[in-house]
């Protein structure tokens, strides 16, 4: 499972253009079971967005329990079942893990994403971000790289006229008072996320499983 947790609506206002067309998307497998992405969550974000102006086409989320990055589903989903909503949309908000980029990607018959946005810092998920984004595109970039890393600018980014926006840090102290309250009405329950339990005296072997990518968050019990 990929653990996800959902943006604040105000971070993800700030990537929206004013009377942008929106066509929300979520996962009724991993982002289902984060509370981040399933139906609820959709419906939430649809009248969170319309609140504040923005215009939703429509709205969609895979069956519970199945995954939306099964190809041959979202194939469906935004083809067959939500096809005129998806057509007017001028871009995808996808409740989703990672792994939506590429199947959302295929289901566009590459047409690609308009907003793509890398939280990891991975050099990797860097490269699949640029590669998702359709001509004219825009990416955010808010995960810190460790280390310097190689990219291609020529087909990444000037074939494709994309524009690029840097984003860092957070609103201090403001998001911790939103996470805080997030937490105390149950909006957002952390529990899915941990996904491996060490005791304290097992710190090393903790520290191994996160640096090889294989677990979400690790927690240490003294």
């Amino acid at each position: 499972m990929h653990a996800t947790i959902q943006k604040s609506i105000e971070e993800i206002m700030g990537h929206l253009n004013p009377r942008e067309k929106v066509f929300v998307i979520g996962c009724g497998a991993c982002a289902e079971k984060c509370h981040s992405g399933g139906e609820q969550e959709c419906k939430e974000m649809v009248e969170r967005l319309t609140e504040r102006g923005v215009l939703v086409t429509g709205w969609a989320t895979s069956p519970s329990g199945m995954s939306l990055c099964k190809l041959a589903l979202a194939k469906k989903i935004l083809n067959e079942d939500h096809r005129e909503e998806t057509r007017e949309a001028d871009s995808f908000l996808i409740l989703a893990c990672g792994q939506g980029i590429h199947t959302i990607m295929d289901a566009t018959d590459g047409l690609g994403v308009d907003v793509s946005i890398e939280l990891s810092g991975s050099a990797e998920a860097t490269r699949l971000a640029f590669q998702a984004l359709r001509r004219e595109g825009r990416v955010s970039l808010v995960g810190v790289p460790p280390r310097a890393m190689e990219f291609d600018f020529h087909p990444n980014i000037i074939l494709k006229e994309a524009r690029v926006l840097g984003v860092f840090g957070r609103v201090v102290w403001q998001t911790w008072w939103q996470v805080r309250a997030m937490l105390d009405t149950g909006k957002f329950d952390p529990l899915p996320i941990i996904t491996h339990r060490f005791p304290l005296a097992e710190f090393e072997k903790a520290f191994q499983l996160a640096q090889s990518g294989e677990a979400g968050k690790i927690l240490l019990i003294p």
